[in-house]
C-alpha cells in the first residue's frame, strides 16, 4: 500500500485533543487510503482480517475464575451469585460482569481467610 508508513502516524493523530488536528489527520488517512486504491471501509475490513483471534485466552482465563469461585464457594454465594457464575462460564462476560467477578473472588478469598 503506498504510504503505508504514513498511515501509523495518522492514526496516532486522531488521538490528538485538538479537533482541527484529528480532522486534518482523518481527511489526510482518506487521502492516503484513495492514492492507495483503498477507503478506511477496505482498512477496517484489513484490520480485522489481520486481527488476532477472539479473545480466547481472555475467556478461558474466565472460565478458571468462574470454576475456581464454584469450587471455594461453601454456602457464601447466593443462588442468584452461583446463577451469574454459571451464565459466565457459557458466556463472553463484558466489563461490568468482569468488575463483578473481581468482587465475587474477593469475597469468596476473604471469607476462606477468615475460616
Amino acid at each position: 500500500m503506498a504510504g503505508a508508513g504514513s498511515i501509523p502516524k495518522l492514526i496516532r493523530l486522531l488521538a490528538s485533543d485538538k479537533p482541527g488536528e484529528v480532522f486534518a489527520a482523518v481527511e489526510a488517512l482518506k487521502r492516503t487510503l484513495k492514492a492507495a486504491g483503498s477507503d478506511l471501509n477496505q482498512f477496517a475490513d484489513e484490520i480485522e482480517r489481520k486481527a488476532p483471534p477472539d479473545d480466547d485466552w481472555r475467556q478461558e482465563d474466565v472460565k478458571l475464575r468462574v470454576e475456581f469461585c464454584i469450587m471455594i464457594d461453601h454456602g457464601q454465594l447466593t443462588p442468584v451469585e452461583r446463577g451469574k457464575l454459571s451464565y459466565m462460564l457459557r458466556h463472553r462476560p463484558g466489563d461490568k460482569e468482569m468488575a463483578w467477578l473481581l468482587r465475587i473472588e474477593r469475597k469468596l478469598l476473604h471469607a476462606r481467610q477468615r475460616r
